[in-house]
Parts: structure tokens; C-alpha cells; sequence
């Protein structure tokens, strides 16, 4: 049975493991380098789960946990009222099953129901996947911007949002 549930301070070895397996399978699309996450303390780990200003979500299989992803109040917005997600990712054989949508509708709710005005979301270019579940949830494409990934490519970072109303 799929379940999503939010990640609380305790969880922090679980959410650790599968945010290295994410870095070290996919190098190239995320903002964090696979070292800078390797570093961090696990006082730090523990911390991420215990922001208030951030959530991350973690999609169980039963007792396995298949995925994650990650919403946040964005800094840039001084109202407040912008969250951004992060993190997405979900194990290979749990992909081609409509558990991105799941995981979307989690952060959703979550920046619902704290008074986000929009939320935005990116990926690289090159990341299909991640296009197309961004499409499907509603995102509306607002531009690019070329960026240096942490495999030392350039490409362009493809920005959306979505206004919740």
C-alpha cells in the first residue's frame, strides 16, 4: 500500500540514505553535489527535518520507503507566500506508477494549507521525467536560465509555477 507521509527528525538516517542515492544516481540534476551532502553533520540532517520552513515528504511502500520530495517557503518572496519544491526523487522500481503526482499533491496540500500564494519548481533541461510530471500537476512555464550542474555541465534550468487560489 502507497502512503506519503512527512519526514519528522527521527527519520533522518532514512532521509539521508535515499538523498545520497538520489545525488549519486542523478550527479547532474540537482542544486546539491553529491559531496556537499556527504559532509553534512547528522546534527544538520536532523535539523532539516525539524525547519519549520521546509517539509520533506516521503512516499512509503509499506515499511519501505520508495521515495522523497521536498517543499520549502522560498527566501526571494518577502511576503512569504512563495514555496518552492525540491528534492524529488523515487526509487527505480517504483518509477512509471503516477507516484510523482502523489508526491506533488502532498507539497501541495502542504503549501495550501500554510497560505502560499504560488509555488515554483525547476529541473534541467535534459530531465524528461521530471518535465513531464511538472506539466502534468499544472505548472505553467515561466523561462530558463542557463546554470553550471554539479557534474560541471551548462545547461538550462527550466522554471514553472503555479498559482494556488
Amino acid at each position: 500500500m502507497i502512503a506519503v507521509r512527512r519526514l519528522t527528525a527521527d527519520d533522518w538516517r532514512a532521509n539521508r540514505e535515499i538523498r545520497l542515492e538520489a545525488l549519486a544516481e542523478f550527479p547532474g540534476n540537482y542544486f546539491t553535489s553529491l559531496a556537499e551532502a556527504e559532509a553534512r553533520s547528522d546534527e544538520k540532517w536532523r535539523a532539516m527535518l525539524a525547519d519549520p520552513k521546509m517539509a520533506i515528504f516521503g512516499l512509503y511502500d509499506g515499511d519501505a520507503l520508495a521515495g522523497l520530495a521536498a517543499i520549502y517557503i522560498a527566501d526571494e518572496d518577502p511576503s512569504g507566500r512563495t514555496a518552492g519544491f525540491a528534492m524529488s526523487y523515487i526509487r527505480p522500481v517504483w518509477r512509471g506508477h503516477g507516484h510523482a503526482a502523489t508526491l506533488h499533491r502532498a507539497r501541495l496540500d502542504w503549501a495550501r494549507a500554510n497560505g502560499m500564494a504560488r509555488v515554483i519548481v525547476s529541473h534541467r533541461a535534459s530531465n524528461e521525467p521530471s518535465r513531464r510530471a511538472i506539466e502534468r500537476s499544472g505548472f505553467t512555464r515561466t523561462g530558463a536560465t542557463l546554470h553550471r550542474w554539479p557534474d560541471g555541465i551548462e545547461e538550462d534550468n527550466v522554471e514553472y509555477e503555479l498559482r494556488l487560489g
